[in-house]
């Protein structure tokens, strides 16, 4: 677990992104624009990894925390992030432990999006994470970090296939895919419970997955849509700047079960 309270920490920037905004709350998100490219943000008891392999291959600590931002920030039952939203900085693709500055949170996040929050049932949110994972090996910028969701991959399974439309992007299922297993939802009582295809469960991500980006059409099913005004880059720092320091932590949220050689 990470060692803060988020739920704490990030009740001002959950304020910052409900319909009616407080003056106050304005004026802290502008100044946070404003900051030098030095000013220190946070600062970190581990270095953060932003190489292609961990934010886009497996769970990370890094996008962990991000998506625990989001998830406690809006209130809602999952976080959805995917890795090649989080780009390297011009310092390299390893940050050592220490001080986090606003310049190096605005290279990380260099995309103009904001968040969206909406209502998918199980069986849009089980193509989603099939999507993720239809290319491993491979790295790909689809593949999900997730809060208030674990789940397993088995990478010998079926990949998920896809129907491209006129334009060359994928548009529809044409074969469901079996590399996901085991998908958990954390539930009100804090026990890890099996998915259901047909509940709904309420969802936030960034507006380039949620639009369709990187071939994630399954958005478009979403229900009770709402998109907020705050770009991600500046709510990211507004959370961190409020928390401090932050320490890493895994817990397994994303396994990956051992590829099996052909022939054994």
């Amino acid at each position: 677990m990470f060692i803060f309270d988020i739920r704490q920490a990030c009740l001002s920037v959950f304020i910052a992104t409900v319909m009616m905004f407080s003056f106050s709350t304005l004026i802290a998100l502008e100044a946070d624009e404003e900051l030098p490219g030095n000013d220190v943000v946070v600062v970190t008891t581990s270095h953060i990894d932003l190489s292609k392999e961990a934010v886009r291959t497996k769970e990370s600590w890094w996008p962990n925390l991000l998506c625990d931002i989001l998830r406690e920030s809006f209130e809602v039952d999952i976080a959805l992030e995917n890795g090649g939203g989080i780009r390297s900085v011009s310092e390299g693709i390893i940050i050592p432990k220490g001080n986090i500055t606003s310049k190096q949170l605005s290279e990380m996040f260099p995309f103009d999006e904001t968040y969206v929050t909406m209502k998918l049932n199980g069986k849009s949110i089980k193509e989603i994470l099939e999507r993720g994972v239809s290319l491993m090996p491979k790295s790909f910028g689809g593949f999900m970090h997730v809060s208030g969701l674990k789940y397993v991959i088995d990478v010998n399974q079926q990949p998920q296939l896809t129907k491209m439309d006129f334009d060359g992007k994928p548009c529809s299922v044409m074969v469901q895919g079996n590399r996901i297993m085991d998908i958990k939802v954390l539930s009100s009582d804090g026990v890890y419970k099996p998915l259901e295809t047909d509940r709904e469960y309420s969802i936030v991500t960034n507006s380039f997955i949620a639009g369709g980006g990187d071939g994630f059409f399954m958005f478009k099913d979403g229900k009770e849509t709402w998109v907020s005004i705050v770009k991600r880059c500046e709510f990211i720092k507004h959370a961190l700047r409020g928390m401090k320091k932050v320490s890493p932590g895994t817990e397994k949220r994303v396994i990956i079960l051992i590829p099996v050689p052909p022939g054994i």
